[in-house]
């Protein structure tokens, strides 16, 4: 088995919203990719378990190296560096969270269902107020309409921002077929 697969079984979000950085299996990802280079920063003197398990007890509240560094130091006694800052600051959530999405589709067999070239009205982020009107100009498979808004200064074509990246729930048709 991979460990997408152990850390996203079939059928593991049925039913449940879609998944974010702090669910166990993406943190779970994210400290396996950053286990060899802190075993090599240990230089191999520490139990690779015991050191997972304080990785992911930091990534839950953290995602800054320095800041991880420091509460790794401050709960577990490490001798925190600026080299363990540094490894600690590739932690990458996106490519975890990216599989764990992908897996929520799955279990969810959810679909986009809207296409590219409609008008719709989004929130430009989760904690924003303002409505925005733009154009679906991508759909990406895992989840996310590209929506183009020019009261956001969205360019079409050049250089320039082309559009927001949004969760495909969060994105209504402006004028919705009766």
């Amino acid at each position: 088995m991979t460990p997408e697969q152990l850390a996203f079984p079939e059928g593991c979000f049925k039913g449940l919203p879609r998944p974010n950085g702090s669910h166990a299996g993406v943190m779970g990802l994210v400290a396996d990719d950053l286990m060899p280079n802190v075993m090599g920063w240990f230089q191999g003197e520490e139990d690779e378990t015991e050191v997972r398990e304080q990785i992911m007890e930091v990534l839950d509240d953290f995602h800054d190296g320095y800041e991880m560094a420091k509460e790794l130091e401050d709960r577990y006694g490490w001798d925190a560096d600026s080299e363990l800052v540094d490894v600690l600051d590739g932690a990458s959530f996106y490519g975890p969270r990216k599989k764990a999405v992908m897996a929520w589709i799955r279990d969810n067999a959810i679909t986009p269902k809207l296409s590219i070239g409609q008008v719709v009205k989004a929130k430009q982020g989760k904690y924003s107020k303002e409505i925005n009107e733009g154009e679906i100009v991508k759909i990406d498979e895992g989840g996310i309409y590209i929506v183009m808004i020019p009261a956001l200064g969205h360019v079409r074509e050049g250089i320039g921002t082309h559009g927001c990246c949004l969760a495909w729930e969060d994105v209504e048709a402006l004028n919705p077929a009766a």
